[in-house]
């Protein structure tokens, strides 16, 4: 029995762990684990800009990683209050000395934002991201989530169908206001898959 209740115990702290904050963008659309977000423009005005929410009792320190990128660039990450240019590789942003502090059922600011912002050879490219929280050492401490940030300056519906390997009938979509879209696809066999796609 006492196996049984430290099991459970670890699987609550486990999941609770995952859900101590969210992340929302500019519009109200969640920022999810796994998810790949695509820009067509390296404008700041076109940046990824977030909120993110302590949705724990507890005070949150977090941070992001700069996981990968596939050809380097500039980029930019804004977060806790700082830009940070000259991000590389494997660095954390605001570094982990001085994270992003959250206080219980607050949420961060406006200033948070993300881009590609390489102006004088930009490059079809995707750049990997990692939210994670750290404790007042410094120490990661998990809760990751972490997302491709993709810029293609040439996206269109045909290659977000090629990219999610299905095959369009009809392409005729008009009359959409300029925002963020969530677009869900359903074959026949039931397999689905989405993609978030901005309209600039």
């Amino acid at each position: 029995m006492k196996i049984k209740f430290l099991l459970f115990a670890l699987l609550i702290s486990a999941l609770g762990a995952n859900a101590q904050y969210s992340i929302v963008d500019v519009d109200g659309n969640d920022i999810n684990d796994g998810d790949l977000i695509i820009r067509n423009s390296t404008a700041e005005d076109d940046a990824l800009k977030f909120f993110v929410t302590n949705d724990s009792g507890e005070t949150l320190r977090s941070t992001i990683e700069y996981v990968s990128s596939d050809v380097g660039g500039s980029f930019q990450i804004c977060y806790g209050g700082q830009c940070y240019d000259a991000i590389a590789v494997g660095g954390s942003y605001p570094p982990v000395s001085a994270p992003q502090i959250i206080e219980p059922s607050a949420t961060t600011g406006q200033g948070n934002k993300i881009f590609y912002n390489e102006v004088d050879n930009p490059q079809i490219s995707n750049h990997v991201l990692r939210f994670y929280l750290v404790d007042e050492s410094g120490a990661d401490i998990g809760g990751d989530l972490t997302f491709t940030y993709q810029y293609d300056p040439t996206m269109g519906l045909e290659d977000i169908a090629s990219q999610l390997g299905i095959t369009l009938d009809a392409t005729v979509i008009s009359g959409l206001s300029s925002q963020l879209y969530i677009v869900s696809f359903e074959v026949a066999n039931g397999n689905k898959q989405s993609i978030k796609v901005l309209k600039k």
